[in-house]
């Protein structure tokens, strides 16, 4: 399932602000940077956020409770961000919130979404 422009604009312009602007960036990768719910990406507006999703997809998110959120900044100048991989979890919602003036691949926005399954295989998370 993919849903485009699912935040209101404020709620968008309040994520962004808040992503941008906070001090919680502190997991470094090559080319990026990391924010992690237990160091700091946490807010009442994600809160929020995973309230009204529960409530507008019920059959999809059932009662499931959020149990992580991180969130990545790309390095200024980078042409690749993070490598291609799965999420352990029953259900898993990404969010891209890159205003589309900057975005660098119209056609997809920079998220690849694969139907896949590791179901059957001996791959581990």
């Amino acid at each position: 399932l993919v849903v485009d422009n699912i935040l209101s604009d404020a709620a968008l312009r309040s994520l962004r602000e808040f992503s941008e602007l906070s001090t919680i960036w502190f997991k470094e990768y090559t080319n990026y940077l990391g924010a992690m719910m237990w160091t700091g990406f946490s807010s009442p507006l994600l809160a929020q956020i995973a309230q009204e999703l529960r409530q507008a997809f019920p059959d999809l998110l059932c009662d499931l409770q959020l149990q992580f959120v991180w969130a990545f900044k790309i390095t200024d100048g980078a042409r690749e961000g993070i490598d291609t991989h799965a999420d352990e979890a029953s259900v898993n919602v990404n969010m891209w919130i890159t205003p589309d003036d900057e975005n660098l691949d119209v056609d997809s926005g920079g998220l690849v979404v694969y139907d896949a399954s590791v179901v059957g295989t001996n791959l581990t998370f």
